[in-house]
């Protein structure tokens, strides 16, 4: 989405629910699904997590491959989150290569259950996909009904956990740390933030 959008009101409020290529949510019908689902929130189900994640190399494999390459990537990112992600997640693809997936769990272990599950997907899919292999970075933050927050804290978070990931992915000094990271814990923390990445 242009930024020029965001301080156009009536511009950003003419822009479409769901983007065409991947029928996910746009950032606008994100935001607005993801408000509606913090509202139901309950007592049956009193946590809630945001995943943010981005496409590595994006903008470098759409310029070599063209726009069907990367439109290949997206539609096949698209297709594992809604494989992982059931209804009623609020799933989207707020603009370029990055999506965000909001989920009400019972607590922290079904976050961590749902992430081990996408990371096994994507292995899955580079498997029998094609010659480009999927590779995302992700980040998430935790929602705990009790200290309510709203979409766009929500969504600040997880974006700041998943930039965070991503340069840490990419340093070669953090790869030994990450190994050793790997073997104490499955990824993510049992209240407040915490952040996860998906490196294949």
């Amino acid at each position: 989405m242009k930024r020029g959008s965001l301080k156009n009101p009536l511009l950003y409020s003419q822009m479409p629910l769901t983007d065409e290529l991947t029928r996910l949510y746009t950032r606008r019908g994100f935001l607005r699904a993801g408000a509606q689902l913090l509202d139901i929130v309950d007592d049956d189900r009193p946590w809630a997590f945001l995943l943010s994640i981005d496409v590595d190399h994006f903008q470098f494999i759409k310029h070599a491959l063209g726009h069907e390459g990367g439109n290949l990537l997206l539609t096949r990112t698209a297709d594992i989150l809604r494989g992982v992600f059931r209804t009623p997640a609020v799933i989207g693809r707020l603009g370029g290569g990055v999506f965000a997936v909001l989920v009400r769990v019972v607590g922290p272990a079904a976050c961590t259950a749902l992430l081990t599950r996408f990371g096994e997907n994507i292995d899955v899919c580079n498997l029998t996909g094609s010659s480009v292999p999927l590779s995302l970075s992700g980040g998430f933050t935790q929602f705990d009904s009790r200290y309510p927050a709203s979409i766009q804290e929500l969504l600040w978070k997880a974006g700041q956990a998943m930039h965070k990931k991503r340069r840490e992915k990419w340093n070669p000094l953090h790869q030994q740390e990450m190994k050793i990271s790997s073997a104490r814990t499955a990824g993510g923390g049992a209240s407040g933030e915490s952040d996860s990445s998906t490196r294949h």
